[in-house]
């Protein structure tokens, strides 16, 4: 199985407004957005996903 999860934010610091837009790729296929956040969550839900975590050794 391949997919591919496409996450893009466009976010107003100043206003807090913005929106989070999660889309899905399967193979030979367009892009289909699953879903869409938006306000201060968006930003909350992007920066848990680009914040790298350590590694317990």
């Amino acid at each position: 199985m391949r997919d591919t999860v496409l996450v893009s934010i466009d976010y107003n610091g100043k206003t807090n407004e913005g929106v989070l837009c999660v889309g899905r790729q399967l193979p030979n296929k367009g892009v289909t957005i699953v879903n869409a956040i938006d306000g201060p969550e968006a930003k909350d839900l992007f920066e848990k996903l680009i914040t790298k975590k350590a590694v317990k050794k």
